[in-house]
């Protein structure tokens, strides 16, 4: 979400799962109203919002669309514990950007063929998250995140395979 202010009007970008963006917009008296339920790194469910198209000189995504956020348009927050319930149903992938803050040695996993190293990120709204590097990919993507790690570096992770969730 990037915001924008101005005297009466008040944008944002709202970004979903799959990386597209919607400009969204508030104006006037609505602000004071529909602002405080918005904060940087949420993860709302918006309804009712009035859809235009955004006149090109304020255009500033290639989404031509924009939402126009009144009183009766419905913000409601998600709690970051719901999301699990997307990945029960098979295979997904994620985009992760975060702070590298951790990276374990390389060990066998535990069906002895294999081995795995494990990194840690934590994300803008302090989540950590684990990601698993696993055989082959250890030397090519591996060495370079421990380099990382240690400089405790801003990664930016995209189409990840998401396998299994855990919520502790």
């Amino acid at each position: 979400m990037i915001c924008s202010t101005g005297s009466k009007l008040k944008r944002y970008v709202f970004t979903d799962s799959q990386g597209n963006e919607v400009l969204a917009a508030i104006y006037a008296s609505d602000i004071d109203v529909l602002c405080p339920m918005i904060q940087l790194y949420g993860v709302y469910d918006i309804s009712n919002a009035d859809v235009r198209l955004t006149d090109r000189k304020y255009q500033i995504i290639s989404n031509q669309f924009q939402w126009n956020l009144r009183r009766h348009t419905s913000i409601r927050a998600v709690p970051f514990s719901r999301i699990p319930d997307v990945y029960k149903a098979g295979f997904h992938t994620a985009d992760i950007m975060g702070v590298l803050i951790d990276a374990d040695e390389v060990k066998e996993a535990k069906n002895d063929r294999d081995t795995v190293q494990h990194f840690t990120i934590m994300n803008p709204m302090k989540i950590p998250f684990c990601i698993s590097v696993w055989n082959e990919m250890i030397p090519a993507v591996g060495n370079g995140l421990v380099q990382a790690a240690k400089n405790h570096s801003v990664v930016v992770a995209k189409r990840l395979a998401i396998k299994s969730y855990r919520t502790n």
